[in-house]
C-alpha cells in the first residue's frame, strides 16, 4: 500500500489533510451532543470504566439504548473518549479522523481506477465537499462505516498485486456492517461487481490461491452471521418496524386507506384488487424513494431536510459538480471504459438502496453514494475539461462559481447553523445541565423534567457521573412521594413530576425545578430563559 505514494504525492495529500482537517474541527464542539452522540459517547464511557454498558450490559454486540446500535463506533471511541473525555472531542473525534482517511483512501482508489492526478484532485474534492464535511462534523456511524466500506474497496483493488490485501478488505467490510446496518444490504449487492472488475472466478483463483479464498469466505461468513444476529434482535427488529417501508405503520394505514377508498371508486370490478394492494403501494413508495435521491433537489439544492445531517441545508454537492459528473460520465463512456464503467454505475445505483427502504433521502443512509460520484467529479476535472473548447474560460466561470457557493456553506455551517438549528442538537438540554452543575451546591434538590429534550442522557455525559450510578439508576429508579421512575444523582432528581408545583411545594427545603417552556403553565411564579434559535427555551421554578 505505501508503494501508491510518492514523495510529491504525499506533500500534496498532507495540504489536502491539513486543509480538510482545519474546515473540520474548526467551531466543533460549540454545537452541543444530540441524543444518539448522548448515548455513544457515555456508553463508550461505562466500557472504559466498567467493562458494562450504561444499561448494566457487558461487552454487548450491540446496544439497546441505541435501539439495537451496532457496536462498530462506540467500542472505536473508547480511546478517544479515554484521551479527550465525554465531551464533543471524545464522540465527534472518530469521524473526523474518518473524514481524514476517507481523503485518503479516495486517493488510493481513484488512482488504481484511474490516475493518480484522478485520485488526488478526489481526495482535495472530497476533503471540501458539503455532505462529507458534514458528516465529519457530528458523531456519525454511517461516516466510520463509509470510511471502513471505501477502504475494503481500496485493500481489495490493491489486493491484485498483493494478494494478502484481501483478507483484510473482508474484514474492513465485516467491520462496516457491525458499524452501521445499511450496508447489511448494501454490500451484498454491491460486492460481485467488485470481484467482477478483477476478473473470472479461475482468474480469482489463480491470483489468490484456494487457502486464501477459503479463508476470506469464512471471515465473510463469520461476520454475516453475528451481523443478522444483530439484525434480528428485539429492539433492532423494533426499529425497523418504524421507519421500514414494508414495516412501517402509519404508513401502512395511509396506504391500506389510499386501497379501500381506491377499490371502492375504480370501475373495473372484481379484478380491482389485482391492481389496488399493499404490495403495489408499497413498490410505488419504494420506487418513488429511490429516486428522489437521485433529484436535484437532494444532490444540488437543499440536501438532506435534516440540519443534523445537512448543517448547511444546502445540496449535498456543489452546483458545478453536476456539470462535472457528465463531464466525466461522457469521458469513460467516449474512451470505452467498460469495466471501471460498470463498477462505478454499480455502485452509484446499488448506494441508494438501504435508504429508499426506509424513507427516502438521507444523508446518513446513502453515503456510500458520495464516493463514486466524486470520483466522477474528478475525472471530469482531470480528464474530461481537456476535451472541451474553451476550457480555460469554462474552468475559471466554474471556479468562481464554487468558490461563490463554497464561502456561503462555510459561513452557513460556522455561524448561522449553531444559532439556527440548536434544538436539533438538543442545545436546551446542554444548557440545563451546566445550570445544575454550578447551582446544585445551592439547593437541597434539584428536579429536572424529561420533557427538554435527551436531558436524561446529556446530564450524565456533561456532569460526567459515575457509570456504577447511572447503571444502578437506569436498572432501579426510584420512586419520591407516589412519584415513579424518577432517576437520581446526589440531590439532582431527573423524570416526570405531575402536578408539579402541589408537588415540589410538599417537599422541603430550596427546591430549583427546570423544566421546558411548553411547561410554564403549571406555576404561578417561573422565570424563562429562551433557546438561541428564539423558537423555545426552558423555564425555571424556585421554592425556598
Amino acid at each position: 500500500m505505501l508503494s501508491l505514494f510518492k514523495k510529491k504525492t504525499v506533500i500534496w495529500l498532507l495540504l489536502i489533510l491539513v486543509f480538510g482537517l482545519s474546515l473540520r474541527v474548526y467551531k466543533l464542539s460549540e454545537l452541543p451532543l444530540y441524543g444518539d452522540e448522548l448515548t455513544m459517547v457515555y456508553d463508550s464511557y461505562s466500557l472504559l470504566k466498567t467493562g458494562k454498558d450504561q444499561l448494566g450490559n457487558a461487552w454487548p454486540i450491540n446496544f439497546s439504548m441505541g435501539e439495537g446500535r451496532p457496536a462498530g463506533y462506540v467500542y472505536t471511541s473508547i480511546p478517544l473518549v479515554a484521551l479527550f473525555g465525554t465531551g464533543a472531542w471524545g464522540v465527534r473525534a472518530l469521524s473526523v479522523l474518518s473524514g481524514l482517511g476517507i481523503m485518503v483512501v479516495v486517493y488510493l482508489v481513484g488512482k488504481q481506477l484511474f490516475s493518480e492526478k484522478v485520485g488526488l484532485m478526489a481526495s482535495f474534492i472530497i476533503s471540501v465537499s458539503p455532505w462529507e464535511m458534514s458528516l465529519s462534523r457530528g458523531g456519525f456511524e454511517a461516516h466510520f462505516a463509509l470510511f471502513l466500506s471505501l477502504l475494503g474497496v481500496c485493500l481489495f483493488l490493491s489486493s491484485r498485486r498483493q494478494p494478502s490485501n484481501l483478507i483484510w478488505a473482508v474484514v474492513a467490510w465485516g467491520l462496516t456492517v457491525h458499524t452501521y446496518p445499511t450496508y447489511r444490504i448494501i454490500l451484498p449487492m454491491f460486492l460481485p461487481v467488485v470481484l467482477y472488475f478483477v476478473g473470472s472466478s479461475q482468474k480469482l483463483v489463480k491470483l489468490y490461491g484456494k487457502k486464501r479464498l477459503l479463508l476470506a469466505l469464512f471471515i465473510f461468513l463469520f461476520f454475516t452471521t453475528t451481523s443478522f444476529q444483530q439484525t434480528f434482535s428485539s429492539s433492532s427488529i423494533d426499529r425497523v418496524k418504524r421507519i421500514g417501508v414494508f414495516s412501517d405503520r402509519e404508513l401502512t394505514e395511509k396506504l391500506v386507506q389510499k386501497i379501500n377508498y381506491e377499490r371502492s371508486i375504480d370501475s373495473l370490478g372484481k379484478v380491482t384488487v389485482f391492481f389496488h394492494n399493499k404490495p403495489v403501494e408499497r413498490f410505488k413508495v419504494l420506487i418513488s424513494n429511490y429516486f428522489q435521491i437521485f433529484s436535484p433537489q437532494f444532490l444540488f439544492l437543499t440536501g438532506d431536510g435534516n440540519p443534523r445531517h445537512n448543517m448547511s441545508e444546502m445540496g449535498e454537492f456543489y452546483w458545478v459538480e453536476a456539470f462535472l459528473m457528465v463531464v466525466g460520465l461522457v469521458f469513460l463512456v467516449v474512451k470505452r471504459e467498460r469495466k471501471k464503467l460498470i463498477l462505478l454505475s454499480v455502485w452509484i445505483l446499488v448506494a441508494p438502496l438501504a435508504s429508499a427502504i426506509t424513507g427516502g433521502p438521507h444523508a446518513l443512509r446513502s453515503a456510500f453514494l458520495l464516493p463514486p460520484l466524486i470520483l466522477l467529479s474528478a475525472t471530469g476535472v482531470v480528464e474530461g475539461l481537456s476535451l472541451l473548447p474553451k476550457r480555460r474560460l469554462i474552468i475559471l466561470g466554474l471556479m468562481t462559481l464554487w468558490f461563490f457557493q463554497f464561502t456561503l456553506y462555510l459561513e452557513r455551517v460556522y455561524f448561522l447553523a449553531p444559532q439556527k438549528h440548536g434544538r436539533f442538537w438538543s442545545e436546551m438540554a446542554k444548557t440545563v445541565s451546566l445550570v445544575t452543575m454550578e447551582q446544585k451546591e445551592k439547593y437541597d434538590l434539584i428536579l429536572l423534567s424529561d420533557k427538554i429534550d435527551n436531558i436524561e442522557y446529556a446530564y450524565q455525559v456533561y456532569a460526567r457521573l459515575d457509570p456504577v450510578g447511572v447503571i444502578s439508576q437506569n436498572q432501579k429508579p426510584i420512586e419520591m412521594r407516589g412519584v415513579k421512575e424518577l432517576k437520581q444523582f446526589g440531590n439532582v432528581l431527573i423524570g416526570q413530576f405531575p402536578d408539579t408545583e402541589i408537588f415540589i411545594k410538599s417537599l422541603s427545603g430550596n427546591i430549583l425545578y427546570i423544566g421546558d417552556i411548553a411547561e410554564k403553565n403549571r406555576f404561578s411564579q417561573f422565570q424563562i430563559l429562551e433557546a438561541g434559535d428564539k423558537t423555545g427555551g426552558i423555564v425555571f421554578y424556585q421554592k425556598n
